[in-house]
């Protein structure tokens, strides 16, 4: 028997060759023990590990699909393992002069009735934590969870509805924009508005994420979806740009 090939069981299921299998299970290994030891180990880590080991060996049309999805899984990575190098060991961290900018482009004059000294600027965020609406947080709440899924869902059409070369464009595009942004964290890295809210313009190494209003989103489903995912947020000092947008 030839190894180098694929080999087809009876039911048409098609096996990976076994230096394909090697590779993948090594890379799937490599991957573990990078991220266990540079930025912690996690359950989910070892469920996402078994995912695709059992997706790229079981079939080759599962295997294809594993392929066709890795821009969107190299994003997942890279996010993931900038925890490994903290953007603000690399340069300092923009606090009072971005809050300053977005001050005096975007601020928003209180009325006397509003503060205690008349005419107080406040900058978006904290005019609207005076202003919460529990109609706009639901709406905000879902709109942001769309962020990554509504991407990886519209290129799972392109994909399934064969438009193959399209959809190799836009997920290209969607990788290349989020390591554009990534690498400007780390070229400025900036304090993002719930920072100074929370902590003034003190940098403070080793923020801890924070959901700011999304907090609001959360309690109000009963869920502690944006909890989850802040607790443990690769890149505190990463608000501009700004990737949701």
């Amino acid at each position: 028997m030839n190894v180098t090939h694929n080999s087809k069981l009876g039911n048409g299921i098609i096996l990976p060759s076994r230096k394909e299998a090697t590779v993948i299970i090594v890379s799937l290994a490599v991957w573990l023990a990078v991220t266990a030891t540079f930025v912690g180990f996690r359950p989910e880590h070892l469920y996402i590990a078994v995912f695709l080991a059992f997706m790229l060996l079981v079939t080759g049309t599962t295997r294809r699909l594993v392929v066709a999805l890795m821009p969107f899984i190299v994003f997942g990575i890279s996010y993931d393992w900038m925890n490994i190098l903290p953007n603000y060991e690399i340069n300092p961290v923009d606090i009072f002069g971005l809050y300053s900018a977005e001050s005096g482009l975007f601020g928003i004059t209180l009325p006397a009735a509003s503060s205690e000294v008349a005419g107080v600027i406040v900058t978006p965020n904290e005019w609207w934590a005076m202003h919460a609406s529990p109609v706009l947080d639901f709406l905000a709440g879902c709109f942001y969870l769309c962020w990554v899924p509504v991407p990886i869902l519209f290129g799972l059409w392109l994909y399934f509805d064969k438009q193959h070369e399209v959809y190799l464009h836009f997920s290209l595009v969607f990788l290349f924009v989020n390591l554009l942004g990534f690498a400007l964290y780390y070229v400025h890295p900036a304090a993002p508005p719930w920072y100074v809210a929370m902590h003034g313009f003190d940098f403070i190494p080793g923020t801890h994420g924070e959901t700011a209003g999304l907090g609001r989103w959360d309690e109000m489903m009963g869920v502690g979806i944006f909890d989850g995912l802040y607790s443990r947020n690769s890149n505190v000092f990463a608000a501009l740009p700004s990737l949701h947008a």
